[in-house]
């Protein structure tokens, strides 16, 4: 095909303006995309990310598509002059047409008609590339460097350019005495969605995102030889596996191998307001680890705690407060560094530093560039502009040669187009040229290995030489936005995270994963897209969720209990009408009653109507009131308290030793009562009232012996 395409050049430079045989049209309709605006466009599909230093031998070959092309469409070819010798901002100009200035080499007008389209609408140009000569249809590149190579689609041979796409060839330095380091690249890959977890337990997961996602994890896994630092969203991977993607995050979990993973909250939040509002600390603790223990569960392997990614939320206290729990480099936004001053930082800064965070020991950090970002919104072709990516890190490559630096990607969250990663990642894992001798002008890093590979910053922007240095090492501050308050949601939270924790105590240790769904409805409340409202619908909902399981256990109204003996058992009814087993507090209140097993009892609850047979010991008889309380087994949660009356006829030991003894008492009374009267009756003297009987007559005196 690269022969093919080449021919159809060589014939069109030498037929100039005629037309081409009737047999090299194009069908009808190749080439053009489906949902066409109806302008003519020229778009990206692939071309040669770096050429042979030597040049001997070497090509160039673009493929693209061509849309809504005229009958007479001429293509236009035009090489400029190396803009990596005069800078990055000279490069950057460069990317739009306006801005490339005077061609060193033209090929062309020639007629479209003459690259045919493939199947899939791709034509093919191939140009050769020499170092000492012009090619007849390429182009002489006598150094290293980067050459914009803008192509036009222009209508007819002299007609007005409709649509022009500009790309660069990159020739690589010459290999033999090139002890340059590699230039360092590495590349922040985001895998997020919004929050897909609704109030209601289900999961509104867009298809759309979801395809998007699955074309990212294709395109890691088509070429897993590129280093890529991965930081997906841990409550995204949830949705991906609970909305029926169980398979997207399996392939995710091969393509992350070999990669640099990068833990963080388990949903995106403003950690600035979340460290201001001073009594989230535990929350934010619990919203890390559930964010490590998901990335773990889905992809097999932990995640990297050290790292973070620095966005606009990250004040000083947070960044201090992430230090404390283990942060140790940072990846800071180039526009939340304030700009660099001197004749030392003239080109851009391509060296770690250290991040001042105003408060505690400083940071080790390492700019995400914003011109490499900006790229992505170098026009609507993401393939194209993939390769202006790789063009600004020749640029960048080759402006210090000789100092090991390098360069972040970190691409914005919600901006991660397929073509756009596909395209790159194709680019950096395509083998080097022949004459290249292995070394490669841009090395694909993870960030760890950016920080192992680029040489820090001297304050000035010279060298920093371990062990005194001529200079000290940068210190650079940083701008975040200033925290805003949370309002009534840290307390909303903690009361909401106390009924969650009271309900999953209820379950038994199989049944804990009950309470995960309203754990989640928790974590996902702190997303920093939710206003308070959303946040506060998020905790409500689990706590409602939970209250209608807790009013599945109830204490009915109990019956009389009677006891006939010093000791037994009080027998209670506990209703449990949820289909499966729950754990819970048993409390008995009353005064006089012994409870020998003690006040509160745990115990288990099967489905439907549970005995609880609660041993007691009587302290008198009577009627003696009780108090029963259920409680989930944390004590937080009450479940339904019910007062009934134990009647009690038994007489305990006591009681019995004190009746007999009352008795004896009595009998002893009585008879020494009846003795008592019985002496007085005798002594009582004839003269005395009570000698006479009844009938008032005097008694007979007693009988006198002589």
């Amino acid at each position: 095909m690269l022969l093919v395409a080449a021919a159809a050049l060589l014939v069109s430079v030498g037929l100039g303006a005629g037309g081409p045989p009737a047999a090299a049209q194009p069908a009808p309709g190749a080439g053009t995309s489906t949902g066409s605006d109806g302008r003519p466009r020229l778009r990206m599909v692939d071309q040669t990310p770096f050429v042979s230093p030597s040049g001997t031998g070497a090509t160039f070959e673009l493929r693209f598509t061509v849309r809504d092309a005229p009958p007479d469409a001429h293509l236009l070819f035009r090489l400029h002059p190396d803009v990596a010798s005069s800078g990055r901002i000279r490069f950057l100009e460069a990317q739009r047409p306006e801005g490339l200035g005077r061609p060193q080499r033209t090929i062309g007008p020639l007629p479209l008609a003459n690259l045919p389209a493939d199947r899939d609408g791709t034509r093919t140009a191939t140009f050769q590339i020499d170092t000492a000569r012009q090619p007849l249809v390429g182009f002489q590149l006598a150094r290293e460097g980067v050459y914009p190579l803008a192509v036009s689609l222009r209508e007819g041979k002299d007609g007005a350019d409709l649509d022009t796409m500009v790309t660069s060839i990159i020739r690589l330095p010459v290999a033999q005495g090139d002890d340059n380091p590699p230039f360092s690249f590495a590349f922040v890959l985001p895998l997020h969605a919004p929050v897909a977890h609704q109030t209601d337990l289900r999961t509104e997961l867009p298809d759309d995102r979801a395809r998007l996602l699955t074309a990212l994890t294709e395109s890691l896994a088509a070429h897993p030889s590129v280093p890529v630092t991965l930081v997906p969203t841990p409550e995204t991977l949830d949705a991906l596996a609970d909305s029926g993607h169980g398979g997207t995050v399996d392939r995710l979990a091969d393509a992350a191998a070999g990669r640099q993973l990068v833990g963080g909250a388990y949903v995106d939040l403003d950690v600035g307001s979340w460290v201001a509002a001073g009594d989230l600390g535990p929350e934010l603790g619990r919203q890390l680890d559930e964010g490590a223990a998901t990335l773990g569960r889905h992809l097999g392997r932990p995640a990297d705690r050290a790292t973070w990614i620095v966005d606009p939320t990250t004040t000083p206290d947070a960044l201090a407060a992430l230090r404390d729990r283990g942060v140790q480099r940072v990846i800071v936004p180039e526009d939340q560094l304030a700009p660099l001053e001197g004749r030392g930082f003239d080109v851009t800064l391509t060296r770690t530093f250290e991040l001042d965070p105003g408060s505690g020991p400083r940071v080790a950090a390492a700019m995400a560039d914003r011109a490499l970002r900006n790229h992505l919104l170098d026009s609507d072709d993401q393939r194209l502009n993939a390769h202006h990516v790789l063009a600004d890190l020749a640029v960048l490559a080759l402006d210090q040669p000789g100092v090991p630096r390098g360069a972040v990607l970190a691409l914005p969250a919600e901006l991660t187009p397929p073509e756009f990663v596909d395209t790159l990642l194709g680019a950096l894992a395509t083998p080097l040229p022949p004459d290249s001798g292995g070394r490669p002008l841009i090395a694909p890093v993870t960030v760890d290995g950016l920080f192992a590979a680029a040489e820090p910053a001297g304050a000035q922007g010279g060298r920093v030489v371990p062990n005194g240095g001529s200079e000290p090492t940068l210190v650079r501050g940083y701008l975040a936005e200033a925290p805003s308050s949370l309002g009534t949601y840290p307390t909303q939270l903690r009361l909401a995270r106390s009924s969650v924790g009271a309900y999953r105590s209820l379950l038994t240790p199989g049944d804990g994963w009950r309470a995960d769904p309203y754990d989640r409805l928790l974590a996902v409340s702190g997303d920093r897209s939710f206003d308070a409202r959303q946040r506060q619908d998020h905790l409500d909902a689990a706590v409602a969720r939970i209250d209608e399981q807790a009013r599945l256990v109830s204490l009915p109204e109990q019956p009389l209990v009677t006891l006939t003996a010093e000791e037994g058992r009080i027998p209670l009814a506990v209703q449990n009408d949820a289909p499966y087993p729950v754990q819970a507090l048993l409390s008995l209140t009353t005064d006089k009653l012994e409870l020998p097993e003690g006040r509160d009892e745990l115990v288990t609850l099967q489905p439907g109507t549970n005995r609880l047979d609660v041993p007691v010991r009587v302290r008198s008889s009577g009627a003696i009131p009780v108090t029963a309380t259920l409680r989930s087994a944390d004590g937080n949660l009450e479940l339904g308290t019910t007062r009934f009356t134990v009647r009690s006829t038994a007489v305990s030991g006591l009681g019995l030793i004190l009746s007999i003894a009352a008795g004896l008492f009595l009998l002893v009374w009585w008879g020494r009562h009846f003795r008592s009267a019985r002496r007085q009756h005798r002594l009582v003297s004839p003269g005395h009232a009570g000698a006479h009987d009844a009938r008032g007559e005097a008694a007979p005196a007693p009988s006198t012996t002589r």
